[in-house]
């Protein structure tokens, strides 16, 4: 019944009806190999994905594209050819050459094999060059800071031959950030989850841990891999609170987790090619220096005179509102600079304890309250690719989930999310 069902499920074509048996398609397309159904090859689009409306792309061989290439060589044409020494591409050490070629676009290799120290082959297709493309050009909207970004895809580059998981995270945002605006969001999601899957798994294997060769690499993906669970875990606000809180509490654990590896080497990564993009580190030492805001005063007050004072979970959420009320004051350093706002946001998870994650993930309604005035700092930067509408959501949501007992604590994060 199941085979007969899935059979219906192809297009009535005699020609294309499935075998038990059958000579493997070595050169098929992904969609057909990841199908296990055999592909008639047919370029640009198969036979399949035509008649099933599905997108169609072809991992090319590079031994393939070697021989296309000795042809054009031996059988000069109007045409320019592709130059042989472009057909393929390996990242060394130091090659911070391949981020420069990269940036080129026609030039780029079909095929690039990264080798990690566990003899796993990572390959990297004209669609990831296409990704990578996308990320030279757009790195800084990407992850929200302002200045030179070469410095971060040079330091990908340089390590990709051993830590391979920085560079498919960098190509799995960029796939991120184009389902956001694309017509073709699926197939750039799809590639986008694929390429993530592939970066936990290379960086899981790599049980050598952080050391002084390689912390800003481990850096840099914790950096970006905490942007895109983030974006993943505001797209669940859709479903209703609870959802929401589950993935938002997985993304705050992944976050600090995944940050506290190379927290030894932090004094390293300040003072590495890295610092002039660290900017809201020293903006975090200047507030430091100067008496806090009273944005989130009403609800230190409400939390300190409540008869629940001693417990851990509202110590921890007074210690929480305390962080955001750090990260509003950084802010306001600069109300012009939108780049600062987005990395204050983003570096909040990593400062809060996990007894406060713990009364996030267990629904306390102080635990809550403290995670409106945050989200209103989210909506005030809803032009970020990554934020968009959530903070208004969460605000509203939380003030809807814990009732009128908490509406005056609540005043400031409603009147700032206000349409």
């Amino acid at each position: 019944m199941v085979r007969s069902v899935a059979r219906r499920s192809e297009p009535e074509d005699p020609s294309l009806s499935i075998r038990r048996s059958h000579t493997k398609s070595r050169r098929g397309c992904i969609i057909c190999k990841q199908r296990k159904v055999k592909c008639d090859e047919t370029r640009p689009r198969c036979r399949r994905c035509e008649y099933g409306d599905r997108p169609c792309s072809y991992q090319l061989d590079i031994r393939e594209v070697e021989t296309t290439s000795s042809k054009r060589a031996a059988t000069p044409t109007s045409a320019s050819p592709i130059p042989q020494t472009t057909t393929t591409a390996t990242v060394t050490p130091g090659a911070s050459s391949t981020a420069d070629s990269a940036a080129s676009g026609p030039s780029w290799s079909a095929n690039l094999m990264v080798a990690s120290p566990a003899e796993h082959a990572a390959t990297f297709d004209l669609i990831h060059m296409r990704l990578l493309h996308h990320a030279h050009d757009h790195l800084a909207e990407l992850l929200g800071i302002q200045g030179d970004t070469k410095a971060i895809i040079d330091v990908i580059m340089d390590k990709a031959d051993h830590e391979p998981y920085a560079l498919d995270q960098l190509l799995a945002l960029s796939a991120l950030h184009l389902s956001s605006k694309h017509q073709d969001m699926l197939v750039y999601s799809r590639q986008a989850t694929e390429l993530q899957t592939r970066a936990l798994s290379a960086f899981n294997r790599a049980r050598c841990g952080v050391s002084d060769t390689n912390y800003l690499t481990a850096f840099l993906f914790a950096s970006m891999l905490a942007i895109h669970v983030f974006y993943d875990s505001l797209a669940f606000l859709e479903d209703n609170l609870s959802t929401f809180i589950e993935k938002f509490v997985e993304y705050m654990r992944l976050h600090r987790g995944v940050r506290a590896v190379t927290g030894s080497h932090w004094k390293q990564i300040l003072e590495s090619q890295l610092q002039p993009l660290l900017y809201v580190s020293e903006l975090a030492l200047e507030v430091e220096k100067l008496p806090p805001g009273e944005e989130t005063a009403p609800l230190a007050n409400f939390l300190k005179s409540g008869s629940s004072s001693a417990s851990t979970s509202t110590d921890a959420c007074v210690e929480a509102l305390n962080s955001v009320q750090w990260m509003l004051d950084i802010i306001k350093l600069d109300p012009t600079r939108r780049d600062i706002a987005i990395q204050a946001i983003v570096a909040w998870p990593v400062v809060i304890s996990d007894d406060y994650i713990e009364a996030v993930y267990q629904h306390r309604p102080e635990a809550f309250a403290v995670l409106a005035y945050y989200a209103a700092a989210l909506h005030r930067c809803r032009d970020f690719w990554v934020f968009k509408s959530a903070g208004l959501g969460v605000v509203e949501m939380i003030a809807r989930h814990i009732g009128p007992f908490w509406a005056e604590a609540l005043r400031w994060p409603r009147e700032v999310s206000l349409p």
